[in-house]
């Protein structure tokens, strides 16, 4: 249960960040951040593969694990990561989206 603690407190300073506005994601940034993703991804599974560990659950799910359902049921526990990652995307990117709609919505345009 410590571990799952502690990866909930790490998730859950960016998303205080987030909503208390003092992080905004840019989508012109997003594909920097896929790519450090991906390096992080490679370095990870690199490391599993040669010390046997399981660094970012890229190995397997035990059953304690939250992406084992996804193993369970569809298979594979990697799928967790193919569709939690982006609708995490669109909910990190989400308030901003609609903070650019209602700007979008309530903008006078004057013609002459």
């Amino acid at each position: 249960i410590h571990s799952f603690t502690f990866h909930m407190l790490l998730a859950c300073y960016p998303l205080m960040l987030l909503v208390g506005g003092d992080l905004r994601p840019q989508l012109r940034t997003l594909p920097k951040v896929a790519v450090l993703l991906a390096c992080l991804v490679a370095v990870a599974a690199t490391a599993n593969e040669i010390l046997g560990t399981n660094f970012m659950f890229l190995s397997y799910a035990s059953k304690s694990n939250p992406l084992y359902w996804f193993e369970k049921h569809m298979g594979d526990h990697l799928w967790g990561y193919a569709l939690l990652v982006p609708l995490l995307v669109v909910g990190m990117y989400a308030p901003q989206w609609i903070r650019l709609l209602k700007h979008r919505r309530h903008r006078v345009v004057v013609r002459h």
